[in-house]
C-alpha cells in the first residue's frame, strides 16, 4: 500500500481499518492523512505482521497505529513517521488493548508508544523500561538514510522477540520473503536477520 492520502475525519484508519482476518507483508509508506482522526492504521481485531509502517503523516493524536479490542500486532518495523504538516503528531502508536509483540518502533517524530492497555512485549520502542522483554536501546538499523531497515548482526532486537507471538513459524517468511525464523528465536521487527555462513582456513 503506497502513495495513499485520505479525507477522512473519523478514527478510522487513513490506510487500513482492520477488524479481523490477516494483514501480511505489506509496505505502508509516503502517505497523509488530510483531517484529524485518519491514523495510518486502526485496528480491533484480526492480525499484521511482517509489515513496514514508514513516512506516514497525520493530523490525529497518533501518527501510525490506533490498536484496541482483540487486534494483534506481530513483527512490524514502524519508522521515521510523523514529520511534514503533522509534525505536532505526538505519537507513533496509542494502544488500548490488543497485543504488540515482536515490533520495532524509532525514528518517529516524538514518542513511539502510549499505552493504556493491552499487552506490549518482545518490543523495541523509546519509552520502554526493560519489562516484558521490551527495550528503549538504539535498533541498530542497517542503513535508515537509505530506506534499509534491516537489523545489522549486534543490533539488541536480533533473536529478541517471542517466538510464541505466532501460531506457527513452519514456513514463516518476513517481508523480504527470507525464512522468519533464523536460529532460534525470532528477531524483532519486519526483518530477519540472515547471518551468512563463512569458512575457515587452517594452515599449519
Amino acid at each position: 500500500i503506497f502513495n495513499c492520502q485520505t479525507s477522512s475525519s473519523s478514527d478510522a484508519g487513513g490506510a487500513i481499518s482492520q477488524t479481523g482476518g490477516l494483514v501480511e507483508r505489506c509496505v505502508i509508506g509516503d502517505s497523509a492523512a488530510r483531517k484529524n482522526g485518519g491514523s495510518a492504521i486502526y485496528q480491533t481485531g484480526g492480525t499484521m505482521r511482517n509489515c513496514l509502517v514508514r513516512g506516514f503523516v497525520a493530523k490525529s493524536t497518533t501518527q501510525v497505529l490506533q490498536l484496541s479490542g482483540s487486534g494483534s500486532f506481530v513483527n512490524n518495523t514502524v519508522v521515521t513517521n510523523g514529520f511534514g504538516s503533522a509534525a505536532a503528531s505526538p505519537v507513533a502508536a496509542t494502544i488500548s488493548g490488543g497485543s504488540v509483540s515482536n515490533c520495532v518502533f524509532a525514528l518517529n517524530n516524538g514518542g513511539d508508544v502510549a499505552q493504556t492497555g493491552g499487552t506490549v512485549a518482545h518490543s523495541r520502542f523509546a519509552e520502554a523500561d526493560g519489562a516484558n522483554g521490551n527495550t528503549a536501546r538504539d535498533p541498530s538499523l542497517r542503513n535508515p538514510a537509505k530506506g534499509d531497515y534491516t537489523l545489522r548482526p549486534g543490533s539488541p532486537c536480533r533473536n529478541a522477540g517471542s517466538n510464541a507471538a505466532w501460531d506457527s513459524l513452519a514456513g514463516a517468511v518476513d517481508l523480504a520473503g527470507e525464512p522468519r525464523l533464523f536460529g532460534k528465536v525470532i528477531d524483532m521487527g519486519c526483518y530477519e536477520l540472515q547471518v551468512g555462513g563463512g569458512t575457515m582456513l587452517l594452515l599449519q
